[in-house]
């Protein structure tokens, strides 16, 4: 039976399964157990990555903030986006209806200038 070699690619965020018992694993790669071959499966296939510290392979924090900011920020456009129907002049909307789209919009421009961003919820939208 071949021994099974698991290994992590700190450069690529990649996974690697190596049947070569003699293959020689340096940096950027990293020998990991099964165990955590299959932990950082899970990771990386929602787009975290590790790396070393201290020569231990641990989550990326900085890298994983850098993904939610950027997920948050692209849901925020999609929902000005799909808002931006209510700005139109010839749109049928009470002053009222308009007054809360517009403070619902500027309420989703400024959640990148929260002290907590990206640790925000979104604004519901108004009812129509």
């Amino acid at each position: 039976m071949t021994d099974i070699r698991y290994s992590y690619n700190v450069e690529q965020n990649k996974l690697n399964i190596r049947k070569e018992t003699d293959y020689v694993i340096s940096l950027p790669e990293v020998e990991i157990t099964q165990e955590q071959f299959l932990e950082f499966l899970d990771n990386v296939t929602v787009g975290k990555r590790y790396i070393l510290h201290n020569d231990v392979l641990v989550l990326d924090a900085v890298f994983d903030i850098e993904q939610k900011k950027k997920a948050l920020i692209r849901d925020r456009n999609s929902l000005l986006f799909a808002s931006d129907w209510t700005m139109l002049p010839d749109v049928p909307l009470s002053e009222e209806k308009r007054n809360e789209w517009i403070a619902y919009r500027q309420q989703l421009r400024d959640i990148t200038t929260d002290i907590n961003f990206p640790n925000v919820t979104l604004p519901q939208a108004p009812t129509r």
